[in-house]
């Protein structure tokens, strides 16, 4: 049996005529084949992922300490310029996420 199998994969690779799957095996792994090229192009890698990430997004509950690992990543995301314009948030493409959420919306009148 698993001599049967290394030859069926061997003729995956390079092409062989020696075994013969049939018309429904063929279309099988054409099928696959297909489906596995589109598959990174589509939204439902999501489903993948979350397989690989759940855990650590759902339970890590890691505490932002001064000085932690965690606070320097959050300070290097929040210091990224908004480069999208979002009107009802003010961004212009020059500030920051602490600059937004710093603001508090009001004009301040002299």
């Amino acid at each position: 049996m698993p001599g049967h199998l290394v030859g069926f994969l061997a003729g995956l690779v390079a092409p062989s005529f020696t075994h013969h799957l049939g018309s429904t095996g063929y279309w099988h792994i054409s099928v696959a084949i297909v489906f596995f090229v589109y598959f990174p192009f589509t939204h439902m890698t999501h489903a993948f992922v979350k397989y690989f990430t759940y855990h650590s997004i759902r339970w890590e509950d890691e505490p932002n300490l001064p000085g932690s690992r965690l606070q320097a990543r959050i300070l290097k995301q929040e210091s990224q310029v908004v480069s999208w314009s979002a009107p009802h948030i003010g961004a212009d493409g020059r500030k920051t996420w602490v600059d937004i959420v710093g603001e508090t919306g009001e004009e301040k009148k002299p």
